[in-house]
């Protein structure tokens, strides 16, 4: 939660205008805001228990900056994560299409098998009606 002379925060604006209406509220967050930001980095320093503005300014970013990074490296191993998952998932594919290849070459070779055998059943069978024609 902000605090609530923050002048990011629409608290004070709102509250302002609750008591002074709109336009005398944006007036006064006009001529408040120098002083507002002076206080906030006064009490920025006083977190960081220092006297220095520049001091608790760098302390401020650095935090800042490590809780960017802390969040980018989360992202990245989440990441890392679902392309692990997604390069398992297409191996995983992978081998499937390679059995119903197999599967599919296997039942190829069968069908020209079975041409096989009905041509030659069929060649038998010529063969024999013309022999019974012939004996008849």
């Amino acid at each position: 939660m902000s605090a609530p002379w923050d002048i990011q925060s629409p608290h004070l604006m709102q509250r302002l205008a609750a008591v002074l209406g709109e336009d005398a509220a944006a007036a006064a967050m006009y001529l408040l805001t120098p002083e507002l930001s002076a206080w906030a980095e006064y009490e920025n320093a006083v977190t960081w228990e220092t006297e220095c503005l520049s001091c608790a300014n760098m302390l401020s970013s650095c935090i800042q900056e490590t809780v960017r990074a802390e969040t980018a490296e989360k992202d990245l191993e989440r990441y890392e994560e679902i392309q692990g998952e997604m390069n398992e998932q297409a191996i995983n594919l992978t081998r499937k299409v390679a059995r119903q290849e197999a599967e599919l070459a296997t039942l190829r070779e069968d069908l020209a098998w079975a041409r096989e055998q009905t041509l030659a059943a069929q060649q038998e069978a010529t063969a024999l009606l013309t022999r019974l024609e012939a004996g008849s």
